[in-house]
């Protein structure tokens, strides 16, 4: 009879399988203030509403920012550059209208990102701040990113807490000689942001202009959209070979700007229930092998034969068979 856990284990599975709930689907603003969602395996997008279409809308309201809380909130900001009408908002995923929360006192506020333990970060291009998700308050940290970066377009923190921007476009050239400004150039550039101090050190570019959206999937994994793009490509990006390529060369929307990426917490236990199932499954199978190996020996060479058992269970076993083959 199933037990009340394989049903567990099943429903989970039917419920990530939906591309609506399931682990690693990006949510991101796109043109006309549109929540689009696209998957990361497939590359394809569905726009689910507009932002704007709530009791609520800043006047000349625009959305840029978008970032996933631990409890699965997605949040965003209303009115970004309209001055003494911009609000931190959540997000209803089913329609895309956005509620505010309370107002923010920096109206260049356009990117957010939550820390795993649930702290919010918010920028408006040259300075990090923690931001109170109850009352809209912006405590700054630090004084500013650094003397060559004014620009950051977005923020993605990984699982362990550390946090990278993407500054785009002609604005922010890399260093140059003697950390002198280097030449300014069409690219995309990388930095890496203490969440103690503010400041951030450039890591990196790369040559595609207007990367302005970056998220850490499930499996520590950076990607990233383009807002100057008609159709966005969707970029991996390779913190370590210091690269980005375009996992998919369109996403169907376009000039896509921030944004976040849902990882929801059942789905991916049960991948790496499943994985680990999938990994001793195929220790066994080896260990199985190996005893037909031995039994297949002649009587005499059986006993001197070195144990190949994969699993600490499988040499257990062959070790107490070989006396006796």
């Amino acid at each position: 009879m199933p037990t009340p856990r394989l049903f567990a284990i099943v429903a989970t599975l039917l419920l990530c399988a939906n591309p609506l709930v399931r682990a690693d689907t990006l949510y991101s603003g796109s043109q006309n203030n549109r929540l689009v969602f696209i998957d990361t395996e497939t590359g394809t997008s569905t726009v689910i509403g507009n932002f704007l279409s709530g009791p609520f809308v800043p006047p000349g309201a625009g959305v840029f920012a978008g970032a996933f809380s631990p409890d699965g909130t997605f949040y965003t900001v209303l009115g970004t550059y309209q001055q003494g009408n911009t609000y931190l908002a959540t997000v209803n995923l089913t329609t895309g209208v956005a509620t505010h929360v309370a107002q923010l006192a920096d109206s260049g506020i356009q990117m957010l990102q939550f820390s795993p333990s649930g702290t919010l970060y918010a920028s408006a291009g040259n300075l990090l701040y923690q931001v109170d998700v109850v009352t809209g308050g912006l405590t700054p940290i630090g004084l500013g990113f650094g003397p060559v970066l004014g620009g950051l377009m977005d923020l993605a923190m990984d699982s362990h807490g550390s946090l990278y921007g993407v500054a785009s476009g002609f604005l922010n050239p890399p260093p140059g000689p003697n950390g002198n400004p280097g030449m300014s150039m069409p690219d995309s550039s990388f930095y890496a942001i203490d969440t103690t101090t503010g400041h951030a050190s450039f890591l990196f570019s790369v040559p595609i202009p207007s990367i302005m959206g970056i998220a850490f999937d499930s499996q520590d994994h950076l990607l990233g959209t383009n807002y100057a793009s008609p159709n966005s490509p969707l970029y991996q990006i390779d913190l370590v070979k210091q690269t980005a390529v375009a996992k998919f060369a369109g996403t169907g929307v376009p000039n896509l700007h921030g944004g976040d990426i849902m990882r929801t917490p059942a789905c991916a236990a049960i991948q790496d229930e499943l994985s680990a199932a999938n990994a001793l499954n195929a220790s066994l199978t080896a260990d199985m092998a190996e005893i037909m190996r031995i039994v297949a020996l002649p009587p005499g060479q059986r006993r001197n034969q070195p144990n190949r058992g994969v699993t600490p269970l499988g040499r257990a076993i062959i070790d107490a068979l070989r006396p006796g083959l």
